[in-house]
Protein backbone atom coordinates (compact mmCIF):
# COMPACT_ATOMS: atom_id res chain seq x y z
CA UNK A 1 0.00 0.00 0.00
CA UNK A 2 1.31 3.42 -0.91
CA UNK A 3 -0.21 5.69 1.74
CA UNK A 4 -1.38 9.13 0.66
CA UNK A 5 -2.60 12.18 2.54
CA UNK A 6 -4.90 14.16 0.20
CA UNK A 7 -3.31 17.45 1.29
CA UNK A 8 0.35 16.55 1.84
CA UNK A 9 0.98 13.68 -0.56
CA UNK A 10 2.77 10.33 -0.29
CA UNK A 11 4.45 9.20 2.91
CA UNK A 12 6.23 6.42 4.76
CA UNK A 13 4.40 5.15 7.84
CA UNK A 14 6.69 5.20 10.89
CA UNK A 15 6.58 3.34 14.19
CA UNK A 16 8.91 3.64 17.14
CA UNK A 17 10.38 1.18 19.65
CA UNK A 18 10.49 3.94 22.26
CA UNK A 19 6.72 4.27 22.52
CA UNK A 20 5.82 3.33 26.08
CA UNK A 21 6.78 3.90 29.69
CA UNK A 22 6.14 1.88 32.83
CA UNK A 23 3.64 3.54 35.18
CA UNK A 24 2.26 2.78 38.63
CA UNK A 25 -1.10 4.53 38.27
CA UNK A 26 -2.67 3.01 35.15
CA UNK A 27 -6.18 3.83 36.33
CA UNK A 28 -5.41 7.57 36.20
CA UNK A 29 -4.68 7.71 32.46
CA UNK A 30 -7.22 7.70 29.61
CA UNK A 31 -6.75 6.79 25.93
CA UNK A 32 -6.72 9.93 23.78
CA UNK A 33 -5.65 12.16 26.67
CA UNK A 34 -3.08 14.87 25.86
CA UNK A 35 0.31 14.35 27.51
CA UNK A 36 3.81 15.76 27.53
CA UNK A 37 6.66 13.31 26.99
CA UNK A 38 9.94 14.49 28.55
CA UNK A 39 12.96 13.24 26.61
CA UNK A 40 16.52 12.35 27.42
CA UNK A 41 19.21 10.66 25.35
CA UNK A 42 21.14 7.44 25.79
CA UNK A 43 24.90 7.05 25.30
CA UNK A 44 24.40 6.63 21.53
CA UNK A 45 22.47 9.90 21.33
CA UNK A 46 19.12 8.18 20.77
CA UNK A 47 16.08 9.83 22.39
CA UNK A 48 14.58 8.02 25.35
CA UNK A 49 11.42 8.68 27.33
CA UNK A 50 12.25 10.12 30.75
CA UNK A 51 8.70 10.72 31.97
CA UNK A 52 5.14 11.60 30.98
CA UNK A 53 2.99 14.30 32.49
CA UNK A 54 -0.23 16.18 31.99
CA UNK A 55 1.59 19.43 32.74
CA UNK A 56 3.86 21.15 30.23
CA UNK A 57 7.48 20.87 31.43
CA UNK A 58 8.99 24.12 32.67
CA UNK A 59 12.50 22.90 33.48
CA UNK A 60 13.92 23.47 29.99
CA UNK A 61 14.04 19.76 29.14
CA UNK A 62 13.16 18.61 25.62
CA UNK A 63 9.60 17.35 25.38
CA UNK A 64 6.94 16.37 22.86
CA UNK A 65 3.20 16.94 23.01
CA UNK A 66 1.51 13.59 22.35
CA UNK A 67 -1.51 11.51 23.33
CA UNK A 68 -2.10 8.41 25.40
CA UNK A 69 -2.70 5.62 22.90
CA UNK A 70 -3.37 2.76 25.31
CA UNK A 71 -2.87 1.91 28.98
CA UNK A 72 -1.88 -1.65 29.86
CA UNK A 73 -3.34 -2.91 33.14
CA UNK A 74 -1.18 -6.05 33.23
CA UNK A 75 2.22 -6.19 34.94
CA UNK A 76 4.21 -4.24 34.25
CA UNK A 77 1.64 -1.50 33.71
CA UNK A 78 2.59 0.58 30.69
CA UNK A 79 1.35 3.75 29.05
CA UNK A 80 1.56 3.50 25.26
CA UNK A 81 2.22 6.79 23.46
CA UNK A 82 0.68 8.02 20.20
CA UNK A 83 3.26 10.38 18.71
CA UNK A 84 2.15 13.13 16.31
CA UNK A 85 4.97 12.28 13.88
CA UNK A 86 4.22 8.85 12.43
CA UNK A 87 4.59 9.89 8.78
CA UNK A 88 7.53 10.96 6.65
CA UNK A 89 6.38 12.72 3.49
CA UNK A 90 8.33 12.20 0.29
CA UNK A 91 8.28 13.15 -3.36
CA UNK A 92 5.55 11.05 -4.95
CA UNK A 93 7.68 9.06 -7.39
CA UNK A 94 10.02 7.85 -4.60
CA UNK A 95 7.54 7.17 -1.79
CA UNK A 96 6.53 3.58 -2.65
CA UNK A 97 10.11 2.39 -3.09
CA UNK A 98 11.10 4.17 0.13
CA UNK A 99 8.19 2.57 2.01
CA UNK A 100 9.18 -0.90 0.76
CA UNK A 101 12.86 -0.31 1.61
CA UNK A 102 11.95 0.96 5.08
CA UNK A 103 9.67 -2.01 5.77
CA UNK A 104 12.36 -4.54 4.71
CA UNK A 105 14.97 -2.80 6.88
CA UNK A 106 12.67 -2.87 9.92
CA UNK A 107 12.22 -6.63 9.56
CA UNK A 108 15.98 -7.19 9.21
CA UNK A 109 17.41 -7.29 12.74
CA UNK A 110 20.91 -6.51 11.43
CA UNK A 111 19.77 -3.09 10.13
CA UNK A 112 19.41 0.04 12.24
CA UNK A 113 16.42 2.12 11.16
CA UNK A 114 15.48 5.39 12.79
CA UNK A 115 13.86 8.76 12.22
CA UNK A 116 15.74 12.02 12.66
CA UNK A 117 13.27 14.19 14.56
CA UNK A 118 13.71 17.85 15.53
CA UNK A 119 12.03 18.85 18.78
CA UNK A 120 11.30 22.39 19.97
CA UNK A 121 8.78 23.66 22.52
CA UNK A 122 6.77 20.44 22.39
CA UNK A 123 6.54 20.31 18.61
CA UNK A 124 8.31 17.60 16.61
CA UNK A 125 9.15 17.37 12.91
CA UNK A 126 10.56 14.33 11.10
CA UNK A 127 13.57 15.61 9.15
CA UNK A 128 14.70 12.31 7.62
CA UNK A 129 14.47 8.53 7.88
CA UNK A 130 17.80 6.71 8.01
CA UNK A 131 18.83 3.11 7.53
CA UNK A 132 22.27 2.28 8.91
CA UNK A 133 23.00 6.02 8.98
CA UNK A 134 22.07 6.65 5.33
CA UNK A 135 19.10 8.80 4.30
CA UNK A 136 16.22 6.81 2.80
CA UNK A 137 16.20 9.31 -0.09
CA UNK A 138 19.85 8.52 -0.84
CA UNK A 139 19.15 4.78 -0.68
CA UNK A 140 16.28 5.09 -3.16
CA UNK A 141 18.43 7.26 -5.44
CA UNK A 142 21.31 4.73 -5.33
CA UNK A 143 18.91 1.83 -6.01
CA UNK A 144 17.52 3.62 -9.06
CA UNK A 145 20.97 4.49 -10.39
CA UNK A 146 22.07 0.86 -9.90
CA UNK A 147 18.99 -0.38 -11.76
CA UNK A 148 19.88 1.80 -14.78
CA UNK A 149 23.26 0.13 -15.24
Amino acid sequence: IDPTDPFRGKYITLSYDENSIEISDAENWVSGESIYVALGTDKEGIARIESVSRARPTDGADFIEAQVWYVSESDPRRLMIDYPFDRYYMEESKAQEAEDTHRRAQRDTTRITYALVSVKNGDAVVKDVLIDGISISEIVKANREGAKE
